[in-house]
């Protein structure tokens, strides 16, 4: 111990310089440590808001990022059959780029749902209203980026479709989500449920 003081406040620019390589390096994991845990419950946030008490998926599937759970259409209809179940509801989903006038693009997990039941959409619109045929809803911090608001078209999924309303916590680091109406997602993307 005597040997290990004198060594090190024997040169005081040594120490210092010691010690302040550990504490960048200790602020720097709390830091990756803060963005990483942020950026998994922004990627949760759509599950987390859902009414539904249990989420059904491919097996070993359990978030929306970077995984991808497909399921037979007739599914839900199965689940909703056993006992206990009140209601199901089957979202679609699937990773594409918004792209909006000028080329800008955004990452964007966009989610199929039934407008009608209201059962999948995102907690509160902060704009706009639910989509209609040919419409999507898409995440404000997502259309700040695009520079789209209600009304202005978009691309996706090859084709356009008209911004019906904002909405708030869907946009991670890298991607946002963005919401539309199952029938219209079905034929873009297939019948497949998420």
């Amino acid at each position: 111990m005597p040997l290990a003081r004198r060594a090190l406040f024997q040169d005081r620019r040594r120490a210092a310089l010691a010690a302040g390589g550990v504490a960048a390096a200790l602020l720097l994991v709390l830091m990756l440590q803060g963005i990483f845990d942020g950026a998994m419950g922004q990627v949760t946030a759509y599950l987390r808001s859902s009414p539904a008490d249990v989420i059904v998926s491919q097996k070993d599937v359990r978030t929306m990022h970077m995984s991808v759970s497909a399921l037979a259409p007739e599914t839900f209809a199965g689940v909703q059959r056993v006992d206990g179940v009140a209601w199901t509801e089957g979202i679609r989903y699937t990773t594409t780029f918004l792209v909006a006038a000028g080329g800008r693009q955004q990452l964007s997990d966009v989610i199929g749902y039934d407008p009608a039941t209201g059962r999948g959409e995102p907690r509160r619109l902060s704009s706009g209203r639910a989509p209609r045929p040919g419409e999507i809803v898409v995440e404000e911090i997502a259309a700040r980026r695009l520079r789209v608001r209600a009304g202005d078209s978009i691309g996706l999924l090859d084709s356009s479709d008209r911004v019906s309303g904002l909405f708030r916590g869907g946009t991670t680091i890298t991607n946002s989500v963005a919401l539309m109406g199952t029938e219209d997602f079905a034929a873009r993307a297939g019948n497949s449920v998420a």
